[in-house]
């Protein structure tokens, strides 16, 4: 009679991670999400760069692209404080919300309009931005790292002050602009209809 096989033995479970490794982990890996997310937004400004009809928002957007690359730069210092690297990993987030920007973009022409849709989709991105900088300085300063803790809250701030730029555009120039091209269409179709009556 055939012997049956010898049971495996059983893998030792590995011991979860805990109390500030644990948090360590968890910020290291945000920080690396946080570094794609900016490579990723760099690649995407270009093309907003190219859809605006606004010289100021163009100028906001420039300038918070260089801003960006020192972001980059913060990150990877901030990592090699924490003995670590950026990585390989793919912010899914940030991929996700510049993908429904792209769509948005081809779905009006250029315009105030457009310009509308630019300045919301760039706010969506700050404050995908904003929330991971503040949870992640907050979990640097709790560990006791004072010069991360630093770097990402310039960061932080940097990501605050573009946003209310951004408001304030909306506020001052493009809302107002795009509204005023719903007028002028108006206008133009209240002046056709009143010369198709004069014709007949």
């Amino acid at each position: 009679m055939a012997r049956k096989p010898a049971p495996k033995p059983a893998r030792a479970r590995a011991e979860p991670v805990i109390g500030s490794a644990a948090v360590m982990q968890l910020l290291v890996s945000q920080m690396q999400d946080a570094y794609s997310a900016e490579t990723q937004a760099l690649e995407a400004y270009p093309a907003m760069l190219e859809a605006t009809t606004s010289d100021s928002l163009r100028k906001a957007f420039e300038e918070h692209a260089e801003e960006s690359k020192t972001q980059v730069d913060r990150l990877e210092r901030a990592l090699g404080l924490l003995d670590s690297n950026p990585g390989d990993t793919h912010c899914q987030g940030m991929q996700g919300l510049i993908e429904e920007a792209r769509e948005q973009l081809q779905e009006h022409a250029p315009g105030p309009l457009l310009d509308v849709v630019l300045i919301a989709a760039a706010q969506r991105l700050e404050h995908y931005e904003i929330a991971g900088y503040g949870t992640m300085a907050t979990l640097a300063e709790d560990l006791g790292e004072a010069d991360v803790a630093e770097l990402l809250e310039e960061i932080l701030d940097e990501e605050k002050a573009a946003d209310k730029r951004l408001s304030l555009l909306a506020d001052e120039e493009i809302n107002a602009a795009a509204l005023g091209e719903d007028e002028e269409e108006d206008e133009d179709a209240d002046e056709a209809a009143d010369e198709e009556e004069e014709e007949e």
